[in-house]
């Protein structure tokens, strides 16, 4: 399972948040989900995050930015863990400075989306 985040408008018409126009959205397992919310002090809820201020969102993102430079996030590798009678569960592993990427690369589509009239980030 996934969860994508996305930059959004309030629709109150419709009384929801209506994703704005982007050609990237970035698409991450829940494990790795769970990490960047925790990441930025955000609560994992649902499988998602609820929707926040973007601006929020965007300092946040800043803030972990800049706490992180100078620092590299060692490689996860990717493992499976299998039971006789369960399910097999495959943990996806992450790449050597993940969070830091993902983080950044959410601070750019965020800010792309400001830019698109966004008020909100959410991710499902």
């Amino acid at each position: 399972m996934s969860i994508t985040f996305y930059a959004a408008t309030y629709e109150a018409a419709r009384n929801c948040f209506v994703p704005v126009e982007q050609d990237d959205r970035l698409n991450v397992s829940n494990t790795n989900g769970r990490e960047i919310l925790e990441s930025l002090d955000l609560e994992f809820v649902d499988g998602g995050l609820d929707p926040i201020d973007i601006n929020d969102f965007i300092a946040r993102c800043r803030t972990y930015v800049k706490r992180v430079e100078g620092f590299d996030e060692p490689e996860l590798p990717s493992h499976t863990s299998r039971s006789l009678y369960g399910p097999t569960i495959i943990e996806c592993g992450r790449s050597e400075n993940y969070l830091k990427t993902r983080i950044a690369q959410l601070l750019m589509e965020c800010e792309a989306g400001l830019k698109l009239n966004a008020t909100h980030v959410y991710a499902c």
